[in-house]
């Protein structure tokens, strides 16, 4: 879980994005989902990339990985003034041990 409070007084600049994983070139995130009601917004997510550097101690094996996750998001003076991201990390983790196993490659 990863939780980004507002950091900032209204008026100052917006909160500076969450870096792109560099596990992967191509990695994306969709959102699938999203509820949103008052200064509240709720979405679920889906994660993906190649894998083309290492990544939760597993070396780089080229192939597709995808987890699921969601995010609840606050919003003040029309900006994200917090976010809560939750992701599937067992069940990246499975993934990730299976891909390994096949290509017998563990970093």
């Amino acid at each position: 879980m990863r939780h980004r409070p507002a950091s900032r007084a209204p008026g100052d600049a917006p909160i500076r994005p969450i870096p792109r994983p560099r596990f992967a070139s191509d990695y994306r995130c969709e959102i699938v989902e999203c509820v949103a009601e008052r200064d509240r917004a709720f979405a679920g997510m889906r994660f993906s990339g190649r894998r083309t550097a290492p990544f939760r101690g597993y070396a780089p094996t080229g192939r597709e990985v995808a987890w699921a996750g969601a995010a609840l998001f606050r919003f003040a003076d029309d900006v994200i003034a917090e976010v809560w991201v939750l992701g599937d990390l067992a069940g990246l983790d499975a993934l990730l041990a299976e891909q390994t196993e096949v290509s017998g490659d563990r970093g």
